[in-house]
């Protein structure tokens, strides 16, 4: 709502992921690409001929009724050591029902398509935050 208190705010969203490296590089560098959805060399997006339904890149991007893209601000960051490894996700968008929708494509709540990438990795933490915008703290 327009003029609202946390008007022009943020919902964030941080998880924790552990992968299992060890099943994943048993995968061929094909297989390891469809995971994804892009290339290992130059992460660049594989053609639309050759993407899978359930690879990353089909499942986290979301668009509206009209067919645009709705924007999600993504970033990550490896964790762990020499045995256990993982990541750490953080992402930012207007509203929350943004982040629920990429979720739930993620686990196939959606259309029946989970994604490939959950073979390998599973969140372990997971939370929600309310950032408020700049303006208010001044």
């Amino acid at each position: 709502m327009r003029g609202s208190e946390g008007d022009g705010g943020s919902i964030a969203l941080l998880q924790k992921w552990k992968h299992d490296l060890n099943k994943f590089e048993n995968q061929t560098i094909p297989d390891k690409e469809l995971v994804f959805g892009r290339t290992l060399s130059g992460s660049v997006e594989l053609d639309g001929s050759v993407i899978a339904p359930d690879s990353h890149v089909k499942r986290v991007v979301i668009n509206n009724p009209e067919g645009e893209e709705l924007e999600v601000f993504r970033r990550s960051v490896a964790t762990g050591g020499v045995v256990d490894h993982g990541l750490m996700f953080l992402a930012f968008s207007a509203d929350q029902e943004r982040l629920n929708r990429i979720l739930h494509r993620m686990l196939g709540l959606e259309d029946g398509v989970s994604e490939r990438l959950l073979g390998f990795t599973k969140a372990v933490q997971s939370a929600y935050y309310f950032a408020p915008p700049i303006e208010s703290f001044s």
